[in-house]
């Protein structure tokens, strides 16, 4: 019994993993793909303190996102 339970759950688990996954996908306005090389196309975020800040802000200087969750 236990085992089953066990696969019940790791199937689960695959197939909420796969639909999340099928959603992430950057698309332009147009919805083809970024081309690599062209320029990001400009994006917002807030910060930590609720500030807004723009990709065109950072226009000429390096940019580094970091992504990360805890669950």
């Amino acid at each position: 019994m236990k085992h089953l339970k066990i696969k019940n759950i790791t199937i689960s688990l695959i197939i909420l993993t796969t639909l999340a996954l099928s959603g992430c996908r950057v698309l332009l306005p147009d919805n083809k793909p970024p081309i690599e090389g062209n320029p990001a196309p400009n994006f917002s975020l807030k910060d930590g303190q609720g500030e807004r800040h723009t990709l065109k802000d950072y226009l000429g200087k390096v940019v580094l996102l970091e992504f990360w969750a805890s669950y």
